[in-house]
């Protein structure tokens, strides 16, 4: 019984562990492409957010 609680916890320590690792990877690849400079961006295709009318 305690070892599967320990087990259930240990799963549940683990997927928050990999939720933050891919947040923090999604954020840092954000960041990267928000400062290539504009010209690249737009060749690359990416969403231009600083030419709003």
């Amino acid at each position: 019984m305690v070892r599967r609680a320990a087990a259930h916890l240990a799963t549940k320590l683990n997927d928050l562990a990999h939720a933050i690792a891919e947040d923090r990877r999604r954020r840092r690849d954000a960041a990267a492409l928000a400062a290539l400079p504009f010209d690249l961006r737009k060749d690359l295709g990416w969403p231009a957010g600083d030419t709003h009318r």
